[in-house]
C-alpha cells in the first residue's frame, strides 16, 4: 500500500473565496483532504478574473485552488440549499471568509449547524473577529496592513511606509485558521464534537510582528520604519551596495563581525571603534557607508565568493525568476510544472510540507472549471441532481 497523506478521509466544505480561506484550504488539500469549493453560479470566484489568464485560465486562481472540486450553489435557493445541506451532513469541516452576521443571514451560523452537525468544524476567518464590535466594517489586506501598524515599520523612514510585497493579513489568516482546524480535528477524536475556530486578519497580523510589539510593550514607544535593519541585532545586518548588484550580510555577532573586518579588510581602527555591539546597535549609517565604500570596489559574485569561504552568511538579492531558479527549489520540486497538453501550462508553487517517507510522484491537480465536479459531487444522491437540472 503506498503513503496515505494525513487528511486522506477528511472533506472540507470551502465556501470562502479569494485568498485567506482558498489559501487555508489548499495547503489541507496538499495534505489529503477532499475540498468541495462552492461557487456562485455564473461567475463563481471572484479570483477566476484575476490575470495573468492563460488559455482563459487565472494563474492566480489556479495557484489557490488546485485539486479542489467545483460545484455552483446559489444559498438563497431552496433547490441548492437543500444540496448544500446534504454537503453538510457528510462534511467534516466548513470553512467561509464572509464578513461575520452573513452565514447568520443565510441561516447557516455557528450556532445554527452545530446544532444539526455536531461533529461539524466551522472554520471562519473574518478582519476582526466575530466576537468584535468593529466585526461589521470591510477588511481588506492593505486595509489591516494599515490598522495592525505592520505599515509603520516597512519602509525607509518615517513617513515612508509600504505595504509589504505580499498579501500577508490574507496568507497569515489563512494559515492560522489551517492550524486550528488540524488541532480541531484531533480534539474532535476525543470529544466527539465540532467546535468554532474564529480567526481575526488583524490578529494575525498583530501575532507576527514580534519585535515591534515587544519593543512597544517595554518601553513605551512605537518604532518606525527600519528598512533591511534587524533592530534587535547589531549591524552590520542587512543590505549593501556592491559595484554590481546588492548583496545581504548577516554578521550579527561579535565573531562574525571580526572575521567580516578582516574578510574585506576592514582597518583595526573601524574594528576597535565598534568592537562594542551596543555601540554597533548606535551606528548603523556609519558602519553602512564604511563596509560600502570597500564593497564598491568588486562584482557581488566576487564578494559572495569571498564571504561564504570565511563563514560569513551572505546572499545576493534575488528576484523573483532568480529564486525559483535556486537548484534547492528545483530539486526539491516546489514548483510543479503541468503537461503541455494541460489548460494551465504554468508552474505552480506547491505546498512546502513534505513528508519524506510518501516516495509516490504526486500530481496536485489542477484548478477546476466552474461547477466542474458537480455530478461526482452529488453522485450518492442521484435525485438532487435531477431536482437541480429541472
Amino acid at each position: 500500500m503506498g503513503y496515505e497523506l494525513p487528511l486522506t478521509g477528511v472533506t472540507i466544505l470551502d465556501v470562502s473565496r479569494v485568498l485567506s480561506g482558498p489559501y487555508c484550504t489548499f495547503l489541507l488539500a496538499q495534505l489529503g483532504a477532499r475540498v468541495i469549493k462552492v461557487e456562485l453560479p455564473g461567475k463563481g470566484d471572484d479570483s477566476r478574473q484575476f490575470g495573468p489568464l492563460i488559455n482563459g485560465v487565472s494563474g492566480y486562481f489556479a495557484s489557490l485552488n488546485r485539486g479542489k472540486e467545483s460545484i455552483c450553489l446559489d444559498l438563497k435557493a431552496d433547490a441548492d440549499r437543500e444540496i448544500f445541506e446534504m454537503l453538510l451532513e457528510s462534511a467534516d469541516v466548513l470553512v467561509e471568509n464572509f464578513r461575520p452576521q452573513v452565514m447568520d443571514r443565510f441561516g447557516y451560523g455557528w450556532e445554527v449547524l452545530h446544532a444539526r452537525y455536531p461533529r461539524l468544524i466551522y472554520g471562519s476567518i473574518s478582519g476582526f473577529g466575530k466576537q468584535n464590535v468593529d466585526n461589521s466594517e470591510p477588511a481588506y489586506d492593505i486595509i489591516i496592513q494599515a490598522l495592525s501598524g505592520i505599515m509603520s515599520v516597512t519602509g525607509k523612514g518615517k513617513g515612508d511606509y509600504n505595504r509589504v510585497g505580499v498579501s500577508i493579513a490574507d496568507l497569515s489568516s489563512g494559515l492560522f485558521l489551517a492550524i486550528g482546524i488540524l488541532a480541531s480535528l484531533h480534539k474532535r477524536q476525543t470529544t466527539g464534537q465540532g467546535e468554532i475556530i474564529d480567526i481575526a486578519m488583524l490578529d494575525s497580523v498583530l501575532s507576527l510582528m514580534e519585535y515591534p510589539v515587544m519593543r512597544y510593550s517595554t518601553s513605551g514607544s512605537s518604532p518606525g520604519p527600519i528598512g533591511t535593519y534587524r533592530p534587535a541585532i547589531p549591524p552590520p545586518f542587512g543590505l549593501f551596495k556592491t559595484r554590481s548588484e546588492v548583496i545581504v550580510i548577516a554578521a550579527g555577532n561579535d565573531r562574525l563581525f571580526q572575521r567580516l573586518c578582516d574578510a574585506l579588510p576592514l582597518s583595526h581602527s573601524f574594528l576597535e571603534r565598534y568592537l562594542d555591539p551596543e555601540v554597533r546597535k548606535d551606528s548603523e549609517t556609519a558602519i553602512t557607508l564604511e563596509i560600502e565604500a570597500v564593497l564598491q570596489q568588486r562584482d557581488a559574485s566576487e564578494w559572495i565568493s569571498l564571504l561564504k569561504s570565511q563563514g560569513i552568511p551572505c546572499a545576493v538579492v534575488n528576484d523573483v525568476a532568480a529564486a525559483v531558479s535556486l537548484p534547492t527549489v528545483k530539486n526539491g520540486g516546489l514548483l510543479h510544472r503541468p503537461e503541455p497538453e494541460s489548460d494551465f501550462p504554468f508552474p505552480l508553487v506547491s505546498s512546502p510540507i513534505r513528508f519524506p517517507l510518501d516516495d509516490q510522484v504526486r500530481d496536485p491537480g489542477g484548478p477546476p472549471r466552474l461547477d466542474e465536479h458537480r455530478e461526482k459531487i452529488l453522485g450518492t444522491a442521484p435525485e438532487l441532481v435531477q431536482q437541480a437540472v429541472e
